[in-house]
This record gives structure tokens, C-alpha cells and sequence, in this order.
């Protein structure tokens, strides 16, 4: 067994198989080969939980819609929420 090392925004050993998932790879005939989508935002509904937005006034959430208006079909693939008694929510989407 290879031992695990901390590199880049990766200081977790349970990022580095989202981070694998997720990053651009080469196959075994040498062709790029793309992640889907829900790894990559698996690997950043992650990272921002547990790495960087880990105190206990931040809220993670993946695919929430992007109006409470009934009927609404938009959705943000990752939605950071501050919540803060002193202040109104903040929201920051990302789609």
C-alpha cells in the first residue's frame, strides 16, 4: 500500500479518491478522457465541506434550484450558504 501524502487543496485522505475521480485522466490507449460532471461536483461539494467552508455557520449543498418560485426547473450545481443570526443569509452560486 502506497502511503498517502497531502498535495495542493487535497489535505484530506478522504478527498483523494473525488480528487481522482474528478481530474482530467488518460485512458490506457493514451486518449484523454473527461470526468462527468458528478464527479467533479462531488469532489467540490467535498473540498468546500470538509476543507475550506468547515466552520459550523457554512452550508454545502449540490443541484439546488436557483428561485423557490414554484415551477422552477434551474438548478445551481453547488450553493455555499453563510448563516449568521447578525446578519441576513448570504448565498454563492454556482452553476
Amino acid at each position: 500500500m502506497e502511503f498517502w501524502k497531502p498535495h495542493g487543496l487535497i489535505q484530506k485522505p478522504g478527498l483523494e479518491e473525488p480528487y481522482q475521480d474528478a481530474k482530467l485522466s488518460i485512458d490506457e490507449l493514451g486518449n484523454e478522457r473527461d470526468p462527468k460532471e458528478h464527479y467533479t461536483v462531488h469532489l467540490f461539494e467535498d473540498l468546500f465541506n470538509k476543507q475550506i467552508f468547515t466552520g459550523d455557520l457554512f452550508y454545502v449543498n449540490s443541484q439546488q434550484p436557483l428561485s423557490r418560485k414554484k415551477g422552477s426547473d434551474k438548478a445551481a450545481d453547488i450553493v455555499i450558504k453563510y448563516l449568521d443570526n447578525k446578519l441576513p443569509s448570504s448565498n454563492s452560486l454556482f452553476r
